[in-house]
C-alpha cells in the first residue's frame, strides 16, 4: 500500500511516501517560508523522489493536531485538495500520536510534548504493549507543564518540539528517569 502522509503541525513541516511501512521518500524542512508555500512543492518533490505519481498512490495520512491551527488547517486542506482528485482515503492521525509512535520499541514512558504557548504544553503519555503496539496511559490534553510532569513517575522518554523549550523544567522535576 502507497501512502502520501503530510504533517504541516508546526513550523517543521514533513512529507513522506511510504510502502508497507517502509519510507521510499521523505522531505522535513523547518523554514520561515508558511506550510502555504511550500507544502505542495514538497508533495511534488517527494513523489519524484519516490518515483511515484499521484494516481499510482493507495490513501493519505495527516495530522490533524494538536498544532498550529494555521499550519493544520493547510496541512488538512492540502491532503483534503488531492482527496477532491484523486478519491483515495484518508486517515487523520493525531500528532501526538505520530511523535510517540516513532517508538514503538521503547519499554518504558513515552511524552510527545508540543509547546501549546501561553505556558501551557500539548502532550499525552504512551506505553509500549508490544512491538508497533501502544497503550495511551494518559489522554491528549493542554496542561501546565510543572502540573504534568509532576505525576510522571518511572522512566519517560520525552519527545517533540516541546522539549528544547522546557529541557530545564522536565529535567528539574523529573530528573535521571527523564530520557
Amino acid at each position: 500500500m502507497k501512502i502520501l502522509a503530510v504533517d504541516a503541525a508546526s513550523k517543521t513541516g514533513a512529507v513522506a511516501v511510504l510502502q508497507d511501512h517502509v519510507i521510499l521518500a521523505e522531505m522535513q524542512a523547518t523554514s520561515p517560508e508558511t506550510h502555504a508555500r511550500r507544502l505542495m512543492p514538497a508533495i511534488d518533490s517527494t513523489l519524484h523522489m519516490a518515483g511515484i505519481g499521484l494516481s499510482e498512490l493507495d490513501g493519505f495520512a495527516v495530522t490533524i493536531g494538536p498544532g498550529s491551527f494555521t499550519a493544520l488547517r493547510i496541512g488538512i486542506s492540502t491532503i483534503k485538495g488531492l482527496w477532491f482528485v484523486t478519491r483515495k482515503p484518508v486517515a487523520a492521525i493525531s500528532t501526538l500520536d505520530a511523535l510517540a509512535y516513532q517508538f514503538p520499541w521503547f519499554p518504558d514512558l513515552i511524552c510527545p510534548v508540543i509547546d501549546a504557548g501561553k505556558g501551557e504544553i500539548y502532550t499525552a503519555l504512551y506505553r509500549c504493549r508490544r512491538w508497533m503496539e501502544l497503550n495511551k496511559v494518559r489522554t491528549d490534553c493542554a496542561v501546565d507543564p510543572e502540573q504534568w510532569l509532576a505525576q510522571i513517575e518511572g522512566s519517560c522518554l520525552f519527545v517533540g518540539s516541546g522539549v528544547s523549550p522546557y529541557r530545564k523544567l522536565i529535567e528539574k522535576i523529573v530528573g535521571h528517569r527523564a530520557r
